[in-house]
Order: structure tokens, then C-alpha cells, then sequence
């Protein structure tokens, strides 16, 4: 948080909140319409997600797809 000081003196209408809950390498982003949540978390599981999408369109490939 400490690198982030100058930043948020820059921006009066920004707020800097150290959050507990995010893990190191994360974090979220909140405006009036607006959410992102950009934790290690959450990360992790869209790669998951993408890789266990994947395995499962290869595994309904025929023997030649796979190769390609």
C-alpha cells in the first residue's frame, strides 16, 4: 500500500483499503458501476476453467483431430 500513496494523493476522489481477504499479487476493483476482481483466486480458476474446457472439446475429438 505504501507504493500506492503518491498515486492516491494524486486522485483525492480515489480510496486505497488494504483488504485482508486478497491474497499477495491481487486485487480488486470497485466504482459506482463497476466490480473487478482481479485476485490470484479468480484467476486461477478462469485458467482452470479454459484448460478443463479444452481437455474435454479434445476429448470429444476423433483420434486424427488430436494431433492438430
Amino acid at each position: 500500500m505504501e507504493l500506492l500513496e503518491p498515486l492516491q494523493q494524486r486522485h483525492e476522489n480515489w480510496r486505497l483499503i488494504a483488504d485482508d481477504t486478497v491474497s499477495a499479487g491481487g486485487c480488486k476493483v470497485s466504482t459506482g458501476n463497476a466490480q473487478i476482481d482481479n485476485t490470484v483466486d479468480t484467476r486461477f480458476q478462469s485458467v482452470a476453467s479454459q484448460l478443463q474446457a479444452h481437455l474435454t472439446e479434445v476429448a470429444h475429438q476423433g483420434p486424427d483431430q488430436n494431433n492438430e
